[in-house]
């Protein structure tokens, strides 16, 4: 079947020019026969990673804007990073031209909980995370009421213990409000159960554009799953770099994946230096161009030995490097600059990056709530896997476990190989999860108990658990919510309270909120700081790395000492539970570099970055919780604190980086220049400004500007 051979209407053929499509694929045309076009049915698509699961997606976005030109389709990824991906993609459908002679128009919002996003009613087609949409229903988004359509990414995800429970929650609530249904994967063992919950045509196939060759090594011979074996030459001994430098000899490139951080820079390394000879002059040329600019953007020592260790031809990549450098390193690859990548696995659940040979060095993973090694599960391994094969580069991928010994190498053919991922099972048992999502049911849409227990009926929870026991974890959940307060009965109905529908609009767990208003009577503008401790112990913030007892010397000289009893309690458990975390950030907030930041405590630029971004929303919505209980002063001192939190300054410099352009560097230096506010830098010209070091004089000019502006607009307001 050819792509112009489509019932779709000619104008939404330059939305698919760019994809360079003749012939469909297997899956594509099984799912235009089974009706993807002509049908008004949900469909799941469970098919190999880049076997065109993407165009089936195009075609059904078509389908729905060409029936119904008003209508909106959300696009839904459980990853940002995803989600800037698929945004560029979509931009295609910019080209299609309605009949008001306008393009049908994308939009992204990934973030911002605390929003209705009223903006994203101009777009057809939204990117969104599953977190956002969830917050946008949350927020009764009134562009909501036209969703004809929504795509969702890596359904499989369903299963993940963090991420699951909101898509789940976010698929029923998109079927509940009339909305059409695509849900795609790669790896789904219990699709038929899937597309019953979701009353969908199923469209499974097994072919990809480039087979997949999967085995597992040890010494010397590669166990094939077909039954055969496989001799490699055995140049060092190390089962790792002989993989890596067979892969190269033919001109494939190499991605490993480790289960650490440490192991991952460290195979790197190993490896290294057994590559030079596999890169040319063009190689070093534009290897040398890739270090210049890491070095340039280096911001710990980790970051600073990869900036050189590229030059090899070889990187690292996890999630403690900082975004910049993660999407330098995986362009370099993506383009065959870069020719062995070692990861961590989370590469493997996020932007698409194969490689002609995948290897696997471990099949276990250091448990911390267990307190040991468990086995990863199949699922994590089919993920690793289909990152085997470059289309257009490769006839095909190779997947190799390392074994540590025969037996093994033959034990993982059956276990992992020749296996079925795990089924997709409902996470929504848990009463902490159900009680937020209840809460976030209300909020948007008051109801009855009896409503309520039908939604839950509806989910895939509802198909997979008894109905008794449904019933059992509503009647808790709501119990919990009306004996904190955050929901009301009148007769039958049930209404969320003021204070319960803020907590949900805020995209915070209840006792994320109940952690706060335990203490925020003992704070006060002049301790607010204090607030750190019930922050970075709360649910909702995340990494939390303990601390030492060594460390809560440091942590209280940074800190105004407790008032009272309960903060002295939240200090003691605080760095017990998230000291290394809580230094970091006070490191952060006093202007230590990340440099210092990473000799003190080990945290990484990444992992300082998603810190900063969480405490800041969690301070954000504290502020909101102190101004709904009216304490304003409180609540607006949270507000410069979050500030602080978001730029890494001192309190002396919140005035000077509200001007665009300056961060906490900049700050600083006007600070020592003698520019400490708006008013000094709107009353000054910009060769003055520029004579205090650092600035340019188009740099200068445009602050200057910026500041007369913020200080007339402020004037105004007085």
């Amino acid at each position: 079947m050819r792509l112009e051979e489509l019932p779709l209407p000619r104008g939404f053929m330059p939305a698919f020019e760019g994809m360079d499509v003749e012939e469909l694929y297997p899956v594509q045309e099984l799912a235009v026969k089974g009706g993807l076009l002509s049908s008004e049915r949900n469909f799941v698509v469970a098919a190999p990673t880049a076997s065109g699961k993407t165009l089936v997606a195009f075609m059904f976005i078509a389908s729905i804007l060409s029936r119904r030109p008003s209508g909106k389709v959300a696009y839904l990824v459980p990853l940002k990073s995803l989600a800037e991906e698929k945004f560029t993609e979509l931009r295609s459908f910019e080209g299609v031209t309605k009949s008001d002679g306008e393009g049908f128009s994308v939009g992204l919002s990934t973030g911002d909980y605390d929003s209705p996003g009223g903006e994203l009613r101009r777009y057809d087609i939204v990117v969104l995370t599953n977190e956002k949409f969830d917050s946008l229903i949350r927020h009764k988004a009134g562009w909501l009421d036209d969703l004809s359509g929504v795509v969702v990414d890596e359904v499989h995800n369903i299963s993940d213990p963090t991420r699951g429970p909101v898509l789940e929650y976010t698929l029923t609530m998109s079927m509940d409000m009339g909305a059409r249904i695509l849900a795609l994967s790669a790896t789904i063992s219990n699709a038929n159960e899937i597309a019953g919950w979701l009353n969908a045509i199923l469209v499974t196939s097994s072919w990809r554009p480039v087979p997949l060759r999967e085995g597992a090594y040890h010494g010397g011979i590669v166990e094939c799953s077909d039954g055969g074996r496989r001799s490699l030459n055995v140049e060092t001994g190390n089962p790792v770099i002989d993989l890596v430098l067979d892969s190269l000899s033919d001109d494939g490139q190499v991605l490993i994946f480790n289960e650490t951080r440490r192991r991952a820079a460290k195979m790197a390394k190993e490896v290294a230096p057994h590559v030079a000879r596999f890169l040319g002059r063009d190689d070093l040329r534009e290897l040398a161009g890739l270090s210049k600019y890491l070095s340039s953007e280096s911001k710990t020592h980790p970051e600073e030995e990869l900036a050189k260790l590229v030059l090899s031809g070889v990187a690292y990549h996890h999630a403690g490097l900082g975004s910049k450098f993660r999407r330098k390193i995986e362009a370099a690859f993506r383009d065959g600059m870069l020719k062995v990548l070692s990861s961590t696995t989370t590469l493997a659940a996020g932007v698409n990056l194969p490689a002609r040979r995948v290897i696997i060095t471990s099949l276990t993973r250091y448990n911390q709530a267990k307190a040991r090694r468990v086995p990863i599960s199949v699922m994590e391994y089919k993920q690793m896997a289909g990152r085997a094969g470059r289309p257009q580069y490769d006839d095909h991928g190779e997947a190799i476990i390392i074994a540590k010994s025969w037996r093994e190498a033959r034990d993982v053919l059956p276990l992992y190989i020749l296996s079925d991922p795990e089924p997709i099972r409902s996470r929504l048992g848990d009463v902490d999860v159900l009680e937020s999502l209840v809460l976030a049911y209300l909020t948007s849409r008051p109801s009855s108990s009896i409503r309520i227990r039908e939604f839950m009926m509806s989910t895939l929870l509802g198909s997979q658990e008894r109905k008794r026991r449904i019933v059992e974890l509503v009647d808790i959940a709501l119990d919990r919510l009306k004996g904190h307060d955050l929901i009301l009965a009148r007769g039958r109905r049930l209404t969320p309270t003021k204070l319960g529908a803020r907590i949900s609009q805020l995209y915070i767990k209840p006792r994320t909120a109940f952690v706060f208003l335990d203490v925020f009577k003992e704070l006060s503008p002049e301790n607010t700081i204090l607030a750190l401790l019930p922050a970075s112990t709360s649910p909702d913030f995340e990494p939390k790395y303990p601390g030492r007892e060594s460390m809560l010397l440091d942590i209280m000289s940074l800190m105004p000492r407790p008032a009272g009893q309960l903060m002295e309690t939240l200090l003691e458990y605080s760095w017990e539970y998230s000291g290394r975390s809580l230094l970091a950030l006070l490191y952060w907030i006093n202007e230590f570099s990340e440099h210092e930041i990473y000799d003190r405590v080990g945290v990484e630029s990444g992992d300082l970055h998603r810190m900063t971004s969480n405490m800041e929303w969690i301070l954000y919505a504290y502020s909101e919780l102190a101004k709904l209980m009216k304490f304003p002063s409180l609540s607006t001192a949270l507000r410069r604190l979050q500030l602080r939190v978001k730029h890494g300054i001192k309190e002396d410099l919140l005035d000077l980086v509200v001007i665009p352009g300056v961060g906490r560097v900049r700050a600083r230096s006007l600070y020592n220049g003698g520019f400490r506010t708006i008013g000094d830098i709107a009353g000054v010209s910009p060769e003055e400004l520029a004579r205090i070091g650092g600035f340019g004089g188009k740099l200068a000019s445009r602050m200057v500007e910026e500041a007369r502006r913020i200080f007339r607009r402020s004037s105004r307001g007085r």
